[in-house]
């Protein structure tokens, strides 16, 4: 379980990364534009679960992301939740991290890791 706090800076790709594997491989939670959504990178990101929400850049969010085994839970600011169970391939073992795609720019304010 990892408790992520960022803020966006500009662009609409801010994310939290968990089961982190190399720069290939990973779990990224986060806003991707009007979305807080679950990918899958995969030697390239895929969109597993998504639901909709409001990007405002300069806001500080909380993003709190928990994996057991191959289910993966997400939380934004305790309201909006994913869950997703990763069927095909999952990503069992690895570490955390942070990344941000397409120009965008993201403050990370805190990580804390149970």
């Amino acid at each position: 379980s990892c408790t992520f706090r960022l803020v966006p800076v500009t662009g609409r790709e801010h994310y939290v990364n968990v089961r982190v594997q190399g720069a290939m491989r990973s779990y990224a939670v986060g806003l991707c534009g009007n979305e807080f959504c679950i990918m899958k990178n995969m030697y390239g990101y895929k969109k597993l679960a998504g639901t909709k929400c409001r990007l405002e850049p300069g806001r500080e969010y909380t993003v709190a992301v928990t994996v057991a085994g191959n289910v993966i839970k997400a939380v934004l600011d305790g309201g909006a939740v994913l869950e997703y169970t990763d069927e095909k391939d999952p990503i069992l073992s690895g570490s955390v991290g942070v990344s941000n795609r397409n120009g965008s720019h993201t403050r990370y304010l805190g990580i804390d890791v149970r």
